[in-house]
């Protein structure tokens, strides 16, 4: 009997598939129910890729006609690749903040799923999937480690083994409110290799990355890094979100 209880008062307050993770409006269609999105969210939602972004690091590109963005020309980044579902505000911010601000924690199955149909759509191959550490912080904040759900449920989608490669050292101030160049700066020296993992389990592997939003893009790059040095073939990454800066 209490079971069924919780049952109905899961269902009445975190309806999955039921209510648009976007808006919170009820979907109708069972197609819509796989992303918990209705039809008017899913035509508004404003991907990263609807203008041209950079090749590499998929952020802003001042001349339409070039590939790459002025710092990857100059500075390439670490990873190979990286691929950035939509465009990080409005209603995508939103839902990002209900997840991981405000414990919607079952909003993780849906963030991947997205991920998941993004990556499968630009035929991405990998053999390891890498969650971002959350801080100390964030995990005394929060309570839990949004990127480790996400990433749990998109391995689960994509079939591919998600491994905890970096381990977050201690002492680093958030990301959150500095410019570009102090995030880059603030990030160095934020993750460490798992050094106790079998070097099989990772070695001439290709290290998919994950976290929910790319702003600067430092953090990405910092875990690349710190992975690339240690013996995989190729790093890519994934998010759900990018900041346009």
């Amino acid at each position: 009997m209490i079971k069924k209880i919780l049952k109905t008062i899961k269902t009445v307050f975190y309806p999955e598939g039921y209510s648009c993770i976007f808006c919170g409006k009820e979907i109708v269609s069972d197609e819509d129910r796989y992303l918990s999105t209705c039809e008017e969210c899913s035509c508004s939602l404003v991907y990263n890729g609807e203008e041209k972004v950079c090749n590499v690091c998929a952020g802003n590109i001042e001349n339409q006609t070039d590939a790459l963005c002025q710092d990857c020309l100059t500075n390439p980044p670490p990873y190979n690749k990286l691929y950035s579902v939509f465009v990080y505000k409005d209603t995508v911010r939103k839902t990002v903040l209900l997840y991981k601000e405000h414990g919607h924690r079952y909003l993780a199955k849906y963030v991947a799923r997205y991920i998941a149909d993004y990556l499968s759509t630009q035929h991405v191959r990998a053999d390891i999937i890498c969650p971002i550490p959350a801080s100390r912080e964030a995990m005394t904040s929060r309570g839990f480690s949004h990127i480790v759900e996400i990433c749990e449920e998109l391995s689960a989608a994509l079939q591919i083994p998600m491994h905890k490669l970096l381990l977050r050292t201690p002492f680093v101030n958030r990301q959150k409110g500095k410019t570009r160049r102090e995030r880059e700066k603030n990030i160095i020296g934020s993750f460490a290799f798992d050094m106790t993992l079998d070097e099989e389990l990772y070695k001439d592997k290709t290290v998919l990355i994950i976290d929910d939003v790319v702003t600067s893009g430092a953090t990405i790059a910092e875990a690349a890094r710190v992975i690339a040095e240690n013996g995989v073939s190729e790093v890519l990454a994934a998010s759900f979100a990018r900041t346009r800066m």
